[in-house]
């Protein structure tokens, strides 16, 4: 059972991908995966093991943290008030 699925981790990992102007070909090439892995990341598809998330929150210049409360909220990292979490 994927503690992930309901999360939608993939769109928010898009959604920091888009915002960082970074095209997937640089995501799947730093990362070392192929372009169908990568793609299935990001479309909820594929769930990313443990230590690659670690690596794209890298690259996407966040924490696994932050990428899961931005997939719970629906809100960008900067507009989430964790005195309220």
């Amino acid at each position: 059972m994927s503690i992930y699925k309901d999360l939608k981790i993939g769109t928010t990992i898009r959604d920091l991908r888009n915002k960082l102007g970074y095209p997937q070909k640089y995501m799947y090439k730093e990362l070392g995966v192929s372009s169908a892995t990568y793609s299935g990341y990001e479309t909820n598809c594929t769930e990313p093991k443990k230590d690659m998330l670690f690596k794209i929150c890298q690259l996407l210049e966040t924490n696994l943290k932050d990428l899961v409360i931005m997939s719970i909220f629906k809100e960008e990292k900067e507009d989430i008030d964790e005195s309220k979490l």
